[in-house]
């Protein structure tokens, strides 16, 4: 009987499913293994001394979760207007395994994206850089948020707020009312 080689798939034929978000009429597309959940907007506790992006945070099942404004870390200048349809994309950091909350203006369907899609340029290679591609969907760009700086220095940059310091500084205030 003869054998038959394995099917090869080479690297730009992979595909990688996003969620892709919508954050002050920018579209965004976040891992979907990142994503551990989509929840409505609820009352947020302000956070003393955070960078402007960190617009609060709030109880999730016992744990403070500290919420961005999607908008703001992407660079727009101006906060976004928050209302009963806002959304909360609850993503887990890689360094400490926590939640993070991106407040965005709508949610679609998760997607596929093969990585022959995706168009780089210079401006994405900067370590900083809330991006690290962009592709077409339905006719308009789509940005590929880069988790790692996104979530995981966007708590930890200079002056930015840990989610240690929130919990904190959130107890604190319980502690002395």
């Amino acid at each position: 009987m003869a054998r038959t080689a394995p099917f090869l798939q080479h690297s730009f034929q992979k595909a990688t499913q996003y969620l892709p978000v919508m954050a002050s009429g920018v579209v965004c597309a976040i891992e979907l293994k990142r994503v551990e959940k989509i929840v409505s907007l609820m009352a947020l506790e302000l956070v003393p001394s955070a960078p402007e992006y960190l617009v609060g945070a709030f109880n999730y099942h016992g744990a403070f979760v500290p919420v961005i404004d999607l908008a703001l870390r992407v660079g727009h200048q101006t906060p976004s207007l928050y209302d009963i349809n806002s959304s909360v994309v609850l993503c887990e950091t890689m360094e400490t395994g926590s939640l993070v909350g991106l407040i965005v203006s709508s949610v679609s369907d998760v997607i596929d994206v093969s990585y022959s899609e995706l168009q780089l340029a210079p401006e994405f290679s900067n370590r900083q850089s809330p991006f690290t591609a962009c592709f077409k969907v339905a006719d308009e760009a789509c940005f590929l948020l880069n988790s790692d700086v996104l979530l995981d220095s966007s708590l930890s940059a200079i002056n930015a707020v840990t989610p240690d310091e929130i919990k904190q500084a959130i107890e604190q205030k319980y502690n002395e009312q």
